[in-house]
C-alpha cells in the first residue's frame, strides 16, 4: 500500500518538476526574413516562447539588439558570419543585469552557423549562473542543437546545462508541432501545462520586470 501510494504522489508531482515562479525565459529571435518561413513580424524561436507562456505560468526576457539586424537574411547571415569569426560581442539594449530571483533558466535562440548567435553570448557573460539550471531549446533548420550546448557550458561553467530541446524554425509555427514543445516541457522540466489555450499561436510575451 506505501509503494503504490508514493507511486501515486510520484505520478502527481513529478520528482524533476521545476518551480515555475523561480523560472526564467531568456531568449532571442529575429524578425524578418527566415529561412524556409519568408517574412515575418516573429521570429520562430520566438513563436515556441510565446506557447510556452501561455500554457505555463513563466515569465520571459528577450534580448533586443542595440542596433537591429537587418530584415534582408542574406545580410543578416553576413552580419551573423562576421561575429562569429571575430568572437565579437554584439551590444545589447536593455539587457537583463540579475537573475537572483531565479532558479531556473530556459534559454531559446536560433541556431545561426552551427553555433549560439553572438548576442546571445553578451547577455549570458552579464549574469551570474552560479548554481542555476540552464534547459536549452532553439530553432534551427537541419542543425539540430548545433555545437550551442559546449558554446553554453563554455561560458557559464558554473551553470548546470542539461540537454537542449530544437524544432525546425518552419515548424515552431505549426500547431501540429505543439505536442513536441509539450513533450519537452512535462517529460523534461516536469511541467504540468495547461491546455485551455487558442487555436494558433498568440504572438505575444509575458515580459518580466527587470531587476
Amino acid at each position: 500500500m506505501i509503494q503504490f501510494i508514493l507511486y501515486f504522489v510520484l505520478l502527481i508531482f513529478p520528482s524533476n518538476q521545476i518551480d515555475e515562479s523561480k523560472t526564467l525565459i531568456i531568449f532571442f529571435s529575429r524578425a524578418g526574413e527566415n529561412y524556409n518561413v519568408g517574412k515575418v513580424d516573429k521570429g520562430n524561436t520566438e513563436m515556441i516562447v510565446d506557447y510556452i507562456t501561455q500554457v505555463t505560468k513563466i515569465k520571459s526576457f528577450k534580448i533586443n539588439p542595440e542596433t537591429e539586424y537587418p530584415i534582408n537574411y542574406t545580410e543578416t547571415i553576413q552580419i551573423a558570419r562576421n561575429e562569429k569569426n571575430t568572437n565579437a560581442r554584439p551590444k545589447i539594449k536593455d539587457p537583463l543585469t540579475n537573475i537572483d530571483n531565479y532558479d531556473t533558466i530556459l534559454l531559446g535562440y536560433p541556431i545561426w552557423h552551427t553555433d549560439l548567435p553572438n548576442i546571445v553570448m553578451t547577455q549570458l557573460e552579464l549574469l551570474d549562473f552560479e548554481g542555476k539550471t540552464i534547459y536549452p531549446f532553439n530553432t534551427h533548420e537541419g542543425s539540430g542543437t548545433g555545437n550551442s550546448i559546449n558554446d553554453i557550458k563554455n561560458l557559464v561553467p558554473k551553470a548546470d546545462v542539461k540537454d537542449g530541446f530544437a524544432l525546425r524554425g518552419q515548424n515552431a509555427r505549426k500547431e501540429e508541432y505543439r505536442s513536441e514543445i509539450d513533450k519537452w516541457l512535462k517529460e523534461d522540466l516536469g511541467l504540468q501545462i495547461n491546455q485551455n489555450i487558442p487555436d494558433s499561436p498568440v504572438s505575444t510575451t509575458q515580459p518580466i520586470v527587470k531587476t
